[in-house]
């Protein structure tokens, strides 16, 4: 959910076997669209996964550059 309290989302169609249906995917959602098409129960889900890697990245360092009209901190 964004911080004005609404969700991202997207519209998809899912084409199975010839026939499309318009799906509403909502971002990082635990519930997912569903659609049924000849019999075929798709579960759809949009958003980012964990994944484990074999490997580890540390940050030993970085540098901050700041630009002309750059306000962040």
């Amino acid at each position: 959910m964004s911080k004005n309290g609404e969700y991202d989302a997207l519209v998809a169609n899912l084409t199975f076997d010839g026939q499309t249906q318009q799906l509403m995917l909502y971002e990082n959602s635990y519930i997912p669209a569903k659609a049924k098409i000849d019999g075929v129960l798709f579960n759809v889900y949009w958003g980012s996964k964990m994944v484990e890697l074999p490997f580890s990245l540390k940050l030993e360092d970085f540098e901050l550059k700041r630009y002309p009209g750059s306000t962040r901190r």
